[in-house]
């Protein structure tokens, strides 16, 4: 009565509390039944066989798990007598449910270690994707920037040229206009020095004249019509 009292609590404990405090409470169990079975309790010594088999409070151990089951045999337990009978069996069983345990442990780290790797090695790929991208996407930009110098260098030799052409053609304009300016200054001169050639003519003829006319008032014969005056032609 008192086992069964005790198992309901563990299991209660087991299902409310932590792995520690199930860890405690089968080892309260433990030293419960120890002090029973070291009293002489055929059925706590069955019980600690059962403990010592399974590992359950206790370090698991094959050879004191027989030693209680035979203790409590040994008083006429005949469930501990079949568990000590059968035991090499279960333990075969058991060595081969953890061998198996072992192998699906084994093929779990190596499922986790597979998925982990081609998890890697997807964010390696995703990783050389993004600086793939990143490279060509500086590489565009480098050529970006590059053509936007070639243009602006472009422009600006462009703009210097039109600068240079406006310039000449204004210096050529400017000597132009100079020579313009210059040949009608000369044509100035010319015209005024003709101007002034022409006055001096027309003074000295204008002087010929009077000074002819002078002559003529004085002697007739010096007239241009003095030839046709008969006391002129015998002169």
């Amino acid at each position: 009565m008192v086992l069964r009292t005790l198992t309901v609590l563990i299991f209660v404990w087991l299902i409310a509390g932590t792995p520690a405090m199930a860890d405690a409470a089968w080892e309260g169990v433990f030293n419960f039944q120890s002090k029973l079975a070291e009293q002489g309790n055929a059925e706590s010594q069955f019980k600690l066989g059962e403990m010592y088999e399974e590992g359950l409070g206790v370090e698991q151990s094959d050879d004191l798990a027989k030693q209680w089951y035979g203790k409590a045999a040994a008083q006429g337990h005949a469930e501990a007598a079949n568990r000590l009978n059968g035991y090499d069996a279960r333990r075969q069983a058991r060595l081969g449910r953890s061998r198996q345990d072992q192998a699906r442990r084994e093929a779990e780290a190596r499922e986790q270690a597979a998925r982990e790797q081609a998890r890697r090695e997807a964010a390696a790929r995703e990783q050389a994707r993004r600086e793939a991208e990143a490279r060509e996407a500086a590489t565009r930009e480098q050529a970006r920037r590059e053509a936007a110098a070639r243009e602006q260098a472009r422009r600006e030799a462009a703009a210097r040229e039109q600068a240079r052409r406006e310039a000449a053609a204004r210096e050529q304009a400017a000597r132009e206009q100079a020579r313009r300016e210059a040949e009608a200054r000369q044509q100035a001169a010319r015209e005024a020095e003709a101007r002034r050639l022409a006055e001096e003519q027309a003074a000295q003829e204008e002087a010929a004249r009077k000074e002819q006319e002078k002559g003529f008032s004085t002697d007739p014969c010096a007239s241009p019509a003095a030839r046709f005056t008969s006391t002129c032609r015998d002169r």
